[in-house]
């Protein structure tokens, strides 16, 4: 009878610890999610900055003429825009909601 009691307990201190754990990870998270946004949209401008005024007119423009290197640069900023409209995308759905767009989809798909 006294071991039962001590698994008892041994499991209410394991789900406690449990429940600890998840509560510190929680706000460990909330904490650095905001940063990590913050250093991606960073690491991202940089490397637009310095395609689009340093890579781009040495590489580029000298060799391929102006008409073909305002292409690259046009492809080049579209990227961007979809990166970022993508990872904005991805930040604002809130997890197991993909959005109500698929409802219509889905309804569509039944009726075919």
């Amino acid at each position: 009878m006294k071991r039962v009691v001590n698994c008892r307990c041994i499991q209410r201190v394991v789900l406690s610890a449990i429940g600890w754990i998840d509560w510190a990870f929680s706000l460990l998270l909330r904490v650095v999610g905001p940063v990590l946004v913050v250093l991606a949209n960073s690491l991202i401008a940089l490397v637009s900055v310095q395609w689009i005024f340093g890579l781009a007119p040495v590489y580029v423009t000298a060799p391929y003429g102006v008409v073909a290197s305002g292409l690259v640069h046009a492809f080049g900023i579209y990227l961007l825009l979809n990166i970022l409209f993508n990872y904005w995308g991805c930040l604002l759905t809130r997890p197991g909601f993909p959005g109500d767009h698929l409802a219509a989809v889905e309804a569509a798909a039944e009726r075919a």
